[in-house]
C-alpha cells in the first residue's frame, strides 16, 4: 500500500485500503466460482487487469521511470502474461507457476554476511581483488568460503586492473587492482569446465 500511494494522508491510505479489500474479495469470489465450475485461475488474466485498472495508469507510472513511456508499460505487461503464460504450458498451477516467475530471471546484491544461510543456481563475487581483502586474512577467507559455497551449479569470480575511485569517497582506495590469487586458486579444483579459460 505504501508503494502504490506513498505520499497519502491517512485518510487516502484508509480508503484506498478499503477499495483493495474489496476488489480482492470480489476476485475471490470469482475464483471460488471458477475452481466450483472446475477451471480454476480461468480468469487470472482478467483479474490482473481488473487490478491494474483500480491501481490506474498514474499509479503505476510513478512505480519506475521506465513506465514513463506508456509503451514500455505496455511492453512490460505483455511480456509478464506471455511469461506466465508460458510457465502455465509446465505446470497448470498458476500458485507454482507465480512462484517461479518471481524466481524467474531475478539478481539479488547481497553482501558475503547477508548471504551466510542461503544458496543460489548462480553466484557472482565480484572484485576478488587484493585491495579488497586486506586486513584479517583469516576472517577474509572464511568470508570468501561462504560465498563460494552459495552457488549450486556456476560461480562466477571477478576481478578489474583499475577501479575508478567513486565520487566523496572516503580512506583507503588503490586505484590499480590485483587478482586474490590465492582464492582464484580455491575455486579452480571445482571447476568442471571454464568458459574462455581463466583470467
Amino acid at each position: 500500500m505504501n508503494q502504490l500511494i506513498p505520499f497519502a494522508d491517512e485518510e487516502a491510505q484508509s480508503s484506498a485500503r478499503k477499495n483493495f479489500q474489496r476488489f480482492f474479495k470480489e476476485q475471490r469470489k470469482i475464483a471460488a466460482t471458477a475452481e466450483l465450475l472446475g477451471e480454476p485461475f480461468s480468469g487470472w488474466w482478467d483479474s490482473v487487469c481488473s487490478f491494474l485498472n483500480n491501481i490506474g495508469l498514474e499509479t503505476l507510472v510513478a512505480l519506475s521511470p521506465d513506465y514513463e513511456s506508456h509503451s514500455r508499460l505496455g511492453e512490460v505487461v505483455r511480456d509478464t502474461k506471455a511469461r506466465i503464460e508460458e510457465l502455465l504450458e509446465f505446470s497448470p498451477d498458476l500458485r507454482q507457476a507465480l512462484t517461479r516467475f518471481s524466481d524467474d530471471q531475478s539478481v539479488r546484491i547481497l553482501t558475503i554476511h547477508k548471504s551466510k544461510g542461503l544458496e543460489f543456481d548462480s553466484t557472482i563475487i565480484m572484485a576478488v581483488e587484493n585491495e579488497i581483502f586486506f586486513g584479517d586474512q583469516d576472517a577474509n577467507r572464511c568470508a570468501f568460503f561462504v560465498g563460494v559455497s552459495r552457488a549450486k551449479r556456476r560461480l562466477v569470480l571477478t576481478h578489474a586492473i583499475e577501479r575508478d575511485r567513486p565520487e566523496n569517497h572516503i580512506g583507503r582506495w588503490e586505484l590499480r587492482r590485483t587478482p586474490q590469487q590465492e582464492y582464484f586458486n580455491y575455486s579452480l579444483p571445482h571447476v568442471n569446465g571454464v568458459d574462455g579459460g581463466v583470467r
